[in-house]
């Protein structure tokens, strides 16, 4: 026999009861919790949040930061990273080469931590020239930090470099 077109009798249609009403409810919203511990979990699994370690006292201090920039000495620099050999010239603003100075290079990997490292530069032949030779574990884009103290002074420089290799 041919269903099209006929209504449905009383007795095949099922009732909406109660019992029914919550197990849809308690499904619903088990589904919604289901996804969001799966979102959370995730979320909390892949970034911790932190994105500067104390930020509060960094903010606080960034004035005196601005003001140590504002005061460096005025410095003749020229900055090379070629073949794993960092290079940095340094001279004052007469051009008289600076040779007495304590000189760090921090590179950071602005990716992912774990990567950041500091390297002392040394001076051979006393005419401002500061190197190393370095081994960077990845390539890609660094950032380095340049740091020099010397009779009572400080200077910071910071230079982007791509490394392709």
């Amino acid at each position: 026999m041919n269903n099209v077109g006929k209504k449905l009798d009383k007795s095949t249609a099922k009732k909406l009861t109660g019992k029914n009403v919550l197990f849809i409810f308690v499904v619903f919203f088990l589904v919604i919790f289901g996804v969001n511990f799966v979102f959370i979990s995730a979320a909390l699994k892949t970034h911790s949040g932190v994105v500067t370690e104390d930020a509060y006292k960094k903010g606080v201090a960034y004035n005196d930061l601005l003001e140590r920039a504002r005061t460096q000495p005025e410095i003749e620099q020229k900055f090379s990273l070629e073949k794993n050999r960092i290079d940095w010239f340094i001279a004052d603003h007469n051009g008289a080469a600076i040779d007495n100075a304590k000189v760090h290079a921090y590179f950071m990997w602005p990716v992912k931590k774990g990567y950041d490292f500091d390297v002392p530069l040394e001076t051979t032949n006393h005419e401002g020239h500061y190197w190393s030779n370095i081994d960077l574990p990845l390539a890609g884009r660094w950032r380095v930090k340049l740091t020099a103290h010397w009779d009572d002074q400080e200077f910071h420089a910071s230079h982007n470099v791509i490394i392709n290799e």
